[in-house]
């Protein structure tokens, strides 16, 4: 048996933070600017989220 030992990737790009979320990148924007989810703009035009805080996100959508 293989397992896959390949490292995530520490930022994903926004398509990629809402397809693992199960929403539109529209609404990963828009909880973006309410402040519930923290992004990180390594340019000026490019938006990256860090696994961890998706975590974070989900983890505190669970709790309620």
């Amino acid at each position: 048996m293989t397992t896959n030992t390949a490292p995530r990737p520490l930022l994903i790009d926004s398509r990629e933070a809402a397809r693992m979320l199960g929403i539109s990148t529209r609404t990963l924007y828009a909880l973006t600017k309410a402040g519930k989810l923290s992004c990180i703009r390594p340019t000026v035009w490019s938006v990256r989220y860090a696994f961890a805080d998706l975590q974070e996100f989900v983890d505190k959508q669970r709790a309620g």
